[in-house]
């Protein structure tokens, strides 16, 4: 048990892991994968996290200028009623998308307005209407059970609750899409370490067949998964991450696939011997 849980790090720097991989069913391959992804997830949230500066500067901020340029807002029965109903931009920069508030108007929101104008979303009377890109609008209704006015003063009130209410939305939602950032690099990386293998096993030449390789090629994700952590971590601009990875794999499938030729060779040459042998032997019995 204690021997697969490091397994991950002893692929680092053992090569008898890969040796011992060449000889694993496909059911414990996938649980290695399975492991790894989650221990690399954990790895790199809590890596990512004690690296990453407190939000809180900037989100206060945020929520500052978003006070500064928000118009009376009020909520009651299902409606919202913003500015006495007249057509209102509220933008924090001008690259960024606008939210913008007509709660007189009648005519339907065409999602082609809303990006001809860079709007991110257009709340009328009693629809909240989100541009979703591709020319898809999200139309969400006014929930009519919502009492409430909104203003800049009640914005900066409750100004901490919602710091702590965003950075929590962040934490779990980062916290969950770790994993698949994680499958990503695993997949492409995958295909990295086959290419990198089938051209060494070209040159050394082993008896290792396809699904020895590709069981190799599982285990061999762990180093490079290891450098990428390290890249994200270290405070340098390193180019051509993937390059690396594949100069990583090429030089693994050298070391590992030189390793098997090698004890192939001394099978080999192991069983020649007892052939030898056990044929000196019947000619002493004869």
């Amino acid at each position: 048990m204690t021997d697969f849980l490091l397994s991950p790090i002893k692929a680092i720097y053992n090569l008898d892991t890969y040796i011992k991989a060449t000889k694993q069913s496909f059911g414990r391959i996938l649980l290695f994968l399975i492991y790894l992804i989650v221990f690399t997830s954990i790895v790199f949230f809590v890596g990512i996290l004690v690296r990453t500066p407190s939000l809180d500067p900037l989100l206060d901020e945020t929520i500052t200028q978003i006070a500064e340029v928000t118009p009376v807002i009020e909520i009651k029965d299902g409606t919202i009623k913003a500015n006495d109903g007249e057509y209102i931009e509220v933008q924090l920069d001008p690259e960024m998308p606008k939210v913008v508030f007509e709660t007189n108007r009648t005519e339907p929101v065409y999602p082609t307005q809303m990006e001809k104008n860079n709007t991110a979303i257009f709340v009328t009377g009693e629809k909240i209407h989100i541009f979703s890109g591709g020319g898809n609008v999200k139309t969400v209704p006014v929930n009519n059970k919502i009492n409430q006015t909104i203003t800049k003063e009640y914005i900066l009130e409750n100004k901490a609750d919602m710091i702590e209410t965003i950075k929590t939305f962040l934490f779990w939602g980062f916290l969950f899409s770790m994993p698949f950032v994680i499958i990503f690099f695993s997949i492409v990386l995958f295909v990295l370490a086959f290419a990198a293998a089938a051209i060494s096993q070209m040159f050394i030449r082993t008896e290792s067949s396809f699904w020895d390789i590709v069981r190799i090629c599982c285990y061999m994700i762990a180093p490079a998964l290891l450098f990428i952590f390290i890249v994200i971590m270290i405070p340098l601009n390193i180019p051509l991450i993937w390059l690396i990875c594949f100069v990583i794999f090429m030089t693994y499938s050298n070391l590992i696939f030189t390793k098997i030729k090698l004890l192939d060779t001394k099978k080999s040459r192991t069983e020649k011997k007892k052939e030898i042998e056990e044929k000196t032997e019947e000619d002493d019995e004869d």
